[in-house]
């Protein structure tokens, strides 16, 4: 279901698909939220690889 605000998105890594909707749709900025257990990688392909800027939330 793809909508003007919500965008199902399916990737194996879910970094690499984030990058390529980002790059596909033009986007600006990246928000994400990162938990204690999530995995570094990830965030580390989200940072380095795209053309937008990322905003990390993390949750305490």
């Amino acid at each position: 279901m793809n909508g003007e605000n919500f965008i199902l998105l399916q990737s194996r890594n879910s970094g690499v698909g984030i990058v390529k909707e980002a790059k596909r749709l033009g986007t600006d900025m990246i928000f994400y939220k990162k938990n204690k257990n999530d995995s570094n990688y990830k965030f580390e392909y989200i940072n380095k690889h795209s053309d937008a800027d990322t905003i990390q939330l993390l949750k305490s």
